[in-house]
């Protein structure tokens, strides 16, 4: 078992001493980082561009200067770790990677949760409707996210949920073609769902692709994605939307028990909304949340076992 992990170790190493290896060196040759200086008008520009490249060791080829800020970022130069200054920013890297790290545990935290949850989800999907449509449609999306790079997916996701959409925000109105293509996609999606004869999922398909493009035409008209809101009517639609659409993937709308426990969640759910609503407007506080969450999953514990 020591032999086990202590090669496991060893491997995490090298990948790491290769990783950090490889970002030196696409750093170091990405840019320069005296052509802001380099084009100034400013006398001393030559005395400046001396003194930091003899603070960077800029005359030093990039493959052997990566050992030398190596050996300072083990400590071996001055007896404690540095890992040197951000030429751009002109401040300690290790405050920078201070400051980026509680923003990557959450993200971790917040991406390992989300992965259990839709694990388990779509794992006990497959296992209800196994050899079905919806089985096979979870199998394929299953493999396919599985099989993108990860790098990929998250520069993809920082450029068109984060960066894009920020500058969609400043004028929200979504044109013809990407409301047609986003709402073929989940059109596709929700039929994929949806168990039954192929005219049943034809109808489902066109039905749903016709709901979705009125709805963001709507949404767009009505400029809700710079004002987002749902109110309590939009609530009580989206969660009885969401209850029969549960209900029939996990037990079938012939499951009345199922079914009516959904609904009375739901409408326990409607009831309290504005008191709840009022007091994490009121306290914000993100344990009275916490608890409130904890609460309404009591009550739908005990909703169901009163329909069972």
């Amino acid at each position: 078992m020591l032999a086990y992990i202590g090669r496991r170790i060893s491997i995490a190493l090298l990948i790491l001493f290769g990783s950090t290896y490889l970002t030196y060196q696409l750093a170091a040759y990405s840019g320069d980082p005296l052509a802001g200086i380099r084009e100034s008008q400013d006398p001393k520009k030559e005395q400046i561009m001396a003194e930091l490249t003899k603070f960077y060791q800029l005359d030093v080829p990039p493959p052997a200067r990566y050992f030398l800020w190596l050996q300072k970022a083990l400590g071996f130069a001055t007896g404690t770790p540095d890992f040197g200054t951000s030429a751009i920013m002109r401040l300690p890297v290790i405050d920078q990677i201070a400051e980026a790290i509680p923003v990557t545990i959450r993200l971790v935290t917040a991406a390992t949760i989300l992965a259990i949850v839709l694990g388990i989800t779509f794992g006990v999907l497959s296992a209800i409707r196994q050899y079905s449509r919806l089985d096979y449609s979870l199998t394929f999306l299953s493999f396919l996210l599985y099989s993108l790079p990860i790098f990929w997916v998250a520069v993809m996701l920082k450029e068109y949920m984060a960066i894009q959409f920020n500058l969609f925000l400043v004028d929200p109105k979504i044109n013809l073609v990407a409301n047609g293509i986003t709402s073929a996609l989940l059109a596709v999606v929700l039929a994929g769902f949806v168990s039954g004869t192929r005219r049943r999922v034809l109808i489902t398909l066109v039905s749903s692709f016709a709901i979705f493009m009125s709805l963001f035409y709507v949404l767009s008209l009505t400029n809700w994605f710079r004002t987002p809101g749902l109110g309590i009517w939009g609530v009580a639609f989206l969660g009885l939307a969401t209850s029969v659409g549960l209900t029939h993937v996990f037990a079938g709308l012939h499951n009345r028990k199922a079914l009516y426990a959904g609904i009375a969640s739901v409408a326990v759910g409607v009831a309290v909304y504005q008191p709840f609503g009022t007091i994490v407007n009121e306290t914000g506080n993100f344990g009275i949340l916490m608890l409130m969450g904890a609460l309404m999953l009591s009550v739908s514990y005990f909703v169901g076992y009163f329909f069972s």
